[in-house]
């Protein structure tokens, strides 16, 4: 960040640039305000690149305030209309806004962009998972590991749809398999701690939960609190 709050004080109007890459920096850091000022300097310097609304659309979508990054994945899509990645990010929020023919319409654009997209297979098949149409779902998330044989978000929610199958076996592989590519990955302990307990593996519940909790995860903490009621 030191670098590019250097170039922006030295000529504060040349290099937009500058400020996307250092609203990235503020982003990582969690600071998504002093992030979103930086990108709209940004777009006031140079309307017309992408980059920028792609990044504060990002930075929106992470905030929650879904309207917005809508409007400026749109508006980076204007600008570059045949860039799958933008395609998959408005489809992901139009996913979490529950509107799911928009999202179906952006993750097909992207694949047909770019069929080796893992982030358009991987939204896809969350979008299918949310219309119950877990075979479909599955599908996708088997194309996401074939193209990222190390995405373990791919296994956990492949793993979630396994479990909603009934197919608890595969479920518990691919939460296994989640963790061992990422072992601090919060979700992946709650949702396999749930399925234990579903299981009346009790113990093992209690070892997920335990973890998710010592990872900062408030359900794994009230999930503890809820076994020494028992």
């Amino acid at each position: 960040m030191g670098f590019w709050s250097y170039v922006i004080a030295k000529e504060p109007n040349r290099f937009p640039i500058a400020y996307n890459n250092r609203g990235l920096a503020f982003q990582t850091m969690g600071q998504f305000g002093r992030a979103i000022q930086d990108y709209t300097t940004a777009i006031t310097l140079n309307p017309v690149e992408y980059l920028a609304y792609r990044s504060r659309g990002i930075a929106y979508y992470e905030m929650g305030q879904l309207d917005r990054a809508i409007e400026d994945f749109t508006a980076a899509i204007m600008l570059r209309p045949t860039r799958a990645d933008l395609y998959a990010s408005r489809g992901l929020v139009f996913e979490a806004m529950g509107q799911f023919d928009n999202a179906m319409e952006d993750l097909n654009k992207a694949i047909t962009l770019d069929p080796s997209s893992v982030d358009a297979y991987l939204n896809r098949g969350v979008t299918f998972e949310h219309m119950n149409q877990l075979d479909r779902a599955v599908e996708d998330y088997d194309k996401t590991i074939t193209l990222n044989p190390s995405d373990f978000l791919a296994y956990t929610n492949r793993g979630i749809a396994f479990n909603k199958m009934g197919r608890v076996e595969k479920a518990i592989e691919d939460f296994d398999k989640a963790l061992s590519l990422n072992p601090s990955f919060v979700k992946a302990y709650i949702e396999r701690g749930d399925l234990y307990q579903k299981l009346g593996k009790t113990e093992l519940a209690m070892r997920d939960n335990q973890k998710a909790c010592s990872l900062g995860s408030e359900e794994g903490c009230e999930a503890l609190r809820t076994y020494g009621k028992q």
